[in-house]
């Protein structure tokens, strides 16, 4: 009975809070909200409290109800998003809206993590996941790889912060409603894939008895379905945001060229020639207007 409690707190300590720790400071980066991770009592205990929510909740989950591994990733998910939006009092739609979406692109990550090298462990070892869970030191030594890569990745971003993406892609994402639906669609539809993944090849050892090349060829595309998506996704905001800062850069040297104009008139005491001026700033102020609707 000792050693089951002691495995239950080993696995909440080393592996259910860092991995919502992880999955919570990816989210607020994402959201570009940095000042929420700062060293600050009010700030680390909001921190905290979906972390810790979510980490003895899930727990009690496996620990009681076996059937419920497989719904794991949406009641993580919908937790993490009932806290955040209780403790941070967010009550704006659109912030909602970016908070759950971060979230569940967040847990995808971890996910990813996990699947890069999870597999090819248990296929070399041969041993099952409820052997490695059931041995509270075996789970610290089988995380070290994902907490190095999780801890690498958000220092990384925290370094960098508003310069990590050169553009909030989340942002430019919120502000289309198509993109909006699009990528919602696309990150759910990933998390999804990957946690179908996970659970063949981790769970049913789909790969099992196939050689190794085969089974390191298999997850790589696996990992190469949601990674290539997400990336097209980016790649087509940053071309639509390059797309928006082009014809701003060219309407703004119409402008100053129409002013440059209009003074040389003033100067020249042209006044005929300034209302034609006027009325292409009128048409052209129009123009601003309607494209920005």
């Amino acid at each position: 009975m000792f050693i089951q409690f002691a495995d239950i707190i080993v696995h909440i300590m080393f592996v259910s809070v860092p991995e919502a720790m992880f999955v919570v400071s990816l989210c607020l980066i994402i959201s570009n909200r940095f000042d929420l991770l700062e060293l600050k009592f009010d700030k680390v205990w909001k921190f905290f409290a979906p972390v810790l929510a979510v980490s003895l909740i899930t727990i009690f989950l496996r620990s009681n109800i076996p059937e419920s591994v497989n719904y794991i990733p949406v009641i993580s998910v919908l937790i993490l998003l009932v806290s955040i939006i209780f403790i941070y009092r967010i009550n704006n739609s659109i912030e909602i809206l970016k908070t759950a979406l971060s979230l569940i692109f967040s847990y995808m990550v971890g996910v990813f993590i996990q699947l890069s090298y999870v597999p090819l462990l248990l296929y070399g070892t041969g041993m099952e996941l409820y052997e490695i869970d059931a041995h509270g030191p075996m789970v610290i030594i089988w995380t070290i790889p994902e907490r190095i890569i999780e801890i690498t990745l958000v220092t990384y971003l925290l370094t960098k912060k508003r310069d990590a993406f050169g553009v909030n892609v989340l942002k430019e994402i919120i502000r289309s409603r198509t993109l909006t639906i699009t990528a919602g669609i696309m990150i759910i539809l990933n998390m999804a894939f990957m946690w179908v993944m996970v659970k063949l090849i981790c769970f049913d050892y789909l790969l099992q008895g196939l050689s190794f090349a085969v089974q390191v060829t298999t997850i790589a595309l696996v990992l190469a379905f949601p990674l290539l998506n997400m990336v097209c996704l980016c790649v087509v905001v940053y071309h639509i945001k390059r797309k928006e800062s082009f014809e701003k850069l060219i309407n703004g040297q119409r402008l100053r060229t129409l002013i440059s104009v209009l003074d040389a008139y003033t100067n020249t005491g042209n006044y005929d020639k300034i209302s034609l001026v006027l009325n292409d700033l009128k048409n052209h102020s129009n123009q601003l207007f309607n494209d920005t609707k």
